[in-house]
């Protein structure tokens, strides 16, 4: 490596050391117009409600002011940041064109082209990170197969369990480097015939590594202020998901782990350098998935 290349890779380490700011950042052509009254209707209301002391008496602009979702420019316009646009902005990539997910779904265990490279299926997903991450699942469970006991009761069991494929779309872009350097790189979910990876810009931040993530204390946001807003973010009305983006920080990667596990398969595996961070589920096999709907069908009679 040359002197110029590890000189950048050292800036890059510290910089993965250092609170970033970047989803704080104004953006100086938006205008909270841009916001999506859904979302921003659902933000307020959730923070109103838990947090009535502190907010009941402010404006709708003072609330987003006080959490970094608008700042003010230099002529006090009020203006909504990066964090503010990618939670509740309607298109955010008006501005940040490549802050998206790519998703292709190919049909075997390989991209490359002379090694069954074809995809089943290929889509840009755009939108704020609400309605990313839902459009994301609709993508995976079109493309996934589904085992089902028809007793009494329907029972459907996924080949990736849904909780885990949420929370890694969810933390790839919420955890994701927003910097200026690497705003022209997206999310990329790769479906292959044996796994999904998961690939955001940016390696683990803070003091966050592949061996203690998920760990009790373990927890580091890069972008401190988008995080705490997706806290308050409700999914949008027409889509199934129900609750809020994320819960609570920290936790998601567990909650990874513990579905997959109550689905009898292997757990995820990371992989985190200075500019990328994957995360890789691999596919449960056909008695893998007989035996969770069977303890699914024992759970569901009490039984379990």
């Amino acid at each position: 490596m040359s002197a110029h290349g590890r000189i950048g890779e050292l800036d890059r380490m510290t910089a993965e050391r250092t609170q970033s700011t970047h989803d704080a950042r104004l953006v100086p052509d938006a205008t909270v117009d841009e916001l999506d009254p859904e979302l921003l209707s659902g933000f307020l209301a959730r923070e109103r409600a838990t947090s009535s002391h502190v907010f009941k008496n402010l404006t709708d602009e003072d609330v987003l002011l006080a959490f970094g979702a608008a700042k003010r420019d230099d002529a006090g316009t009020v203006r909504p940041t990066l964090a503010g646009l990618m939670a509740l902005g309607r298109h955010p990539q008006a501005h940040f064109s490549s802050a998206n997910i790519v998703f292709i779904a190919f049909w075997g265990p390989k991209s490359d082209p002379l090694a069954g490279g074809r995809f089943l299926d290929s889509r840009t997903v755009i939108g704020p990170i609400p309605v990313m991450v839902a459009e994301t699942l609709a993508s995976v469970r079109r493309n996934m197969r589904i085992a089902s006991y028809v007793g009494g009761s329907r029972i459907d069991v996924p080949e990736y369990p849904e909780v885990a494929v949420r929370e890694a779309v969810a933390n790839a872009l919420m955890h994701r480097d927003y910097s200026p350097e690497a705003l022209g790189s997206q999310v990329q979910v790769n479906m292959f015939a044996d796994r999904i990876e998961i690939i955001s810009p940016g390696g683990l931040f803070g003091m966050v590594t592949v061996d203690n993530i998920g760990t009790y204390g373990a927890s580091s946001s890069r972008n401190q202020f988008l995080s705490r807003i997706l806290e308050s973010v409700p999914y949008p009305e027409g889509y199934p998901e129900r609750g809020f983006i994320v819960g609570n920080r920290g936790a998601g990667f567990a909650r990874i782990q513990e579905s997959l596990s109550r689905q009898g398969m292997r757990s995820a595996h990371l992989k985190s350098g200075s500019s990328r961070f994957c995360l890789t589920m691999w596919k449960g096999d056909a008695a893998e998935m007989g035996a969770a709907v069977q303890r699914a069908v024992c759970l569901r009679k009490g039984f379990g």
